[in-house]
């Protein structure tokens, strides 16, 4: 099974972050976190340079937030409307509403996110001594 997963995170690279989702939560106890390689290690060294406010301002508000309001209002309004106008007041709410919600969601996946990069990552000896007992 895990030779299964270390397949799946080298075909697809955005599954490495579902794959540290899933671990958090417990649900794949038997896969060790992959070591840092230098190019990561120098990427997070730039972010946490940047300072946590920048980080969950812009990849968790504007980034992540917006990009989760926009496509979701864009589906609401499709779902509701067709590709109609919807009533302006049906749009000034969901409009407002959306940009509170996805706001508020953003600060806390940013803040996630934040915590993830800014802690340390374990050496692989750590690793397979947790996994192993």
């Amino acid at each position: 099974m895990q030779q299964l997963w270390e397949w799946v995170v080298g075909q697809f690279p955005s599954s490495r972050l579902i794959g540290t989702l899933l671990i958090d939560l417990g649900c794949v106890p038997f896969v060790k976190p992959a070591s840092l390689s230098p190019r990561q290690v120098e990427s997070r060294k730039r972010i946490r340079a940047k300072d946590r406010k920048h980080y969950i301002l812009y990849t968790g508000v504007l980034r992540w937030g917006m990009s989760v309001f926009i496509l979701t209002t864009a589906w609401m309004w499709h779902d509701e409307y067709g590709w109609q106008v919807p009533p302006r007041g049906w749009l000034w709410f969901s409009i407002v509403s959306g940009l509170l919600i996805w706001s508020v969601a953003g600060y806390f996946w940013g803040d996630y996110m934040w915590r993830r990069i800014s802690e340390e990552p374990q050496s692989d000896t750590r690793t397979e001594k947790n996994l192993t007992g």
